[in-house]
């Protein structure tokens, strides 16, 4: 993954130089691929216990905030990496439970305009199950200059 060509503060999370974002290190996210020019994104996340609902499966939120963990990063890449999308809105629909354990998140870009990008995901279990998928619309912004020393990951 490392490049000599790939600069800025997104880069330098990704290639391990800055600090990733504690919510980005409390999902266990693993990056698997990553295809900046097609705005394509591959992560694997650690369902673990803590993210139990009272019912013994994972809770929506933590699903969506995988989700959401996913195309944040693929967004910031596809842009060039010296470029954010905080996201304005999004759409979860759940298909069936996750468990503790393994989780796959792929995440595209589907669109992009001067000011906004539209994205999508979807998650799978490790036996390729669907869990769920999402969509969402982002505000394009310059990396904020303390974020590229903090590890702040939007």
């Amino acid at each position: 993954m490392r490049s000599k060509t790939r600069t800025g503060p997104f880069w330098d999370i990704i290639e391990n130089r800055s600090a990733s974002a504690p919510v980005t290190r409390l999902l266990g996210w693993k990056l698997l691929t990553l295809d900046e020019a097609q705005g394509r994104i591959l992560v694997e996340y650690a369902a673990i216990a803590d993210f139990m609902n009272p019912i013994g499966t994972i809770q929506g939120g933590m699903i969506t905030a995988m989700l959401d963990d996913a195309m944040g990063p693929v967004a910031s890449a596809f842009l060039g990496g010296h470029h954010m999308a905080p996201t304005i809105e999004i759409k979860t629909s759940f298909m069936r439970p996750a468990v503790v354990g393994p989780l796959f998140v792929e995440a595209s870009v589907v669109h992009r305009t001067n000011t906004v990008i539209f994205l999508a995901a979807t998650m799978n279990d490790e036996k390729g199950k669907l869990i769920a998928s999402a969509t969402a619309t982002a505000r394009i912004f310059d990396w904020p200059p303390a974020a590229s020393t903090s590890g702040v990951a939007g």
